[in-house]
């Protein structure tokens, strides 16, 4: 058993009170010189001494709801920023903190990525904060939006990026309909001869100014109605029922000065056009349509987007007045059955068999053992039409070619055209195979299916 000593220091002349590291083997009694078993808010600046950790200032703010777990300066010098010439955006569990002011809730609670920045059309930076949540608030404007956000020094907030559409759209089956009233001058040209375009619907009459036009689409009806009278060029005043003489310009193409269908054109009258103002031919008729007074109802063809409207005159810079059209646009609704979606397309080929398995030889697929396979690049020739629509007159007698039906806009037959015009093999029109290939619109579903007309007339 050891014997009691009395106290004594290690060195009688005294220690430095210096800092050399902390020592956690060593019993507190029994420290090395410089060494200790703790040491809190301490620096060692200078050799041969301990001087506490410089003290802090009070609290930037306490008004937060919860720890924070993202935080980051923004500096903001500008004469808008604040005095201090910084502000700190924070992360506090589901919101988001410019100083002590919440500016976002709804966030994840996550770790925030924060990026300060300024945009180039604008004079202060933001802060700008990403964030998963896809429901975060705006506290200001209870405005909300994915957790994708600005700040600016000033506690200003907005969702990052330009403004998604706030409702989804929708699709009703119902007509859509739009109404509206454009004004004619007499000076109005009805279509665009300059620059050789529209060549095959010529007029003489120069100067004037561009058609009035009202957009559409193609199977839509539009109902028009004009009142007014002008002065043109040839006459006194005019309504737009009227008639010109027979050297009206407008309607001097071929086919018939001054003549649409078998009866004159009245003085208002217009073309339908392409987005790039070509006259488009309509579902009666040829090239320009009449107006006139109305109520006058047109079908928009396959084709255009816009009917023109215009004056039938002899000069466009002499005339006055105008006429005040009311117009009604009336756009089907979405269909509801199968409907083909732009043009059919019909390959034709004249290698048929004439013995030994005769489907197998024409339509082996790739995969298939033979030599055979079917490919619409190896094929005779293609022909595209908008119908389904197959026949020949002559069944079977080879002296006439299978015949396709063509259709307006309405789904009225008005005419057809050969699938090929010369026969393929030495028997005649009757020895062919083709395939047609069509896009369908289906409710709910768009898919192309393939067709196949073995040998023969189908």
């Amino acid at each position: 058993m050891s014997q009691a000593q009395d106290y004594k220091k290690l060195d009688p002349n005294g220690n430095r009170f210096d800092f050399g590291g902390i020592n956690t083997v060593s019993p507190p009694d029994a420290m090395p010189p410089k060494k200790y078993p703790m040491a809190v808010n301490i620096r060692r600046y200078l050799h041969n001494q301990i001087i506490s950790r410089a003290t802090q200032t009070a609290a930037l703010f306490t008004a937060l709801s919860a720890a924070i777990h993202s935080l980051r300066r923004m500096n903001d010098t500008t004469a808008s920023g604040p005095v201090s010439g910084y502000v700190l955006i924070s992360g506090s569990a589901d919101k988001i903190y410019a100083t002590a002011a919440q500016v976002a809730s709804g966030l994840s609670g996550n770790r925030l990525s924060m990026v300060p920045f300024r945009p180039n059309a604008s004079p202060q930076p933001w802060m700008y904060v990403s964030d998963s949540s896809p429901s975060a608030t705006l506290t200001a404007s209870g405005f909300a939006c994915a957790g994708m956000i600005k700040v600016r020094s000033d506690g200003l907030t907005y969702k990052t990026g330009i403004m998604e559409p706030q409702q989804p759209p929708t699709v009703v089956a119902q007509n859509a309909i739009v109404n509206g009233n454009v004004s004619v001058p007499s000076t109005t040209k009805p279509w665009n001869v300059s620059g050789g375009q529209n060549a095959g619907y010529p007029y003489t009459a120069t100067g004037g100014t561009a058609s009035v036009v009202i957009t559409c689409a193609a199977g839509a009806t539009i109902q028009l109605t004009a009142t007014g009278t002008i002065v043109t060029s040839y006459s006194g005043a005019a309504g737009a029922g009227d008639l010109p003489p027979s050297n009206g310009q407008a309607t001097n193409y071929p086919g018939g000065q001054g003549n649409i269908g078998g009866s004159f054109c009245n003085v208002l009258m217009g073309a339908f056009t392409d987005s790039s103002g070509n006259v488009v031919t309509p579902t009666t008729g040829t090239g320009p349509v009449t107006i006139g007074a109305g109520p006058t109802t047109l079908l928009v063809p396959t084709g255009a987007t816009q009917l023109q409207l215009g004056i039938d005159d002899v000069a466009y810079g002499s005339g006055s007045g105008n006429f005040n059209v009311a117009y009604t646009v009336t756009t089907q609704a979405v269909a509801s059955n199968v409907s083909l979606l732009g043009n059919v397309t019909t390959y034709f080929w004249g290698d048929s068999p004439h013995s030994g398995p005769v489907a197998a030889y024409i339509w082996n697929n790739p995969s298939d053992v033979g030599t055979h396979p079917r490919t619409i690049s190896t094929a005779t020739g293609s022909v595209t039409n908008n119908s389904l629509i197959f026949d020949s007159p002559t069944l079977g007698s080879g002296t006439v070619p299978m015949q396709w039906t063509t259709l307006d806009s309405t789904g009225a037959v008005v005419g057809s055209q050969p699938v090929f015009t010369a026969p393929l093999e030495p028997e005649g029109f009757q020895d062919f195979n083709m395939v047609v290939t069509e896009a369908q619109r289906c409710p709910d579903v768009l898919h192309r299916p393939w067709r196949a007309f073995p040998q023969g007339q189908h």
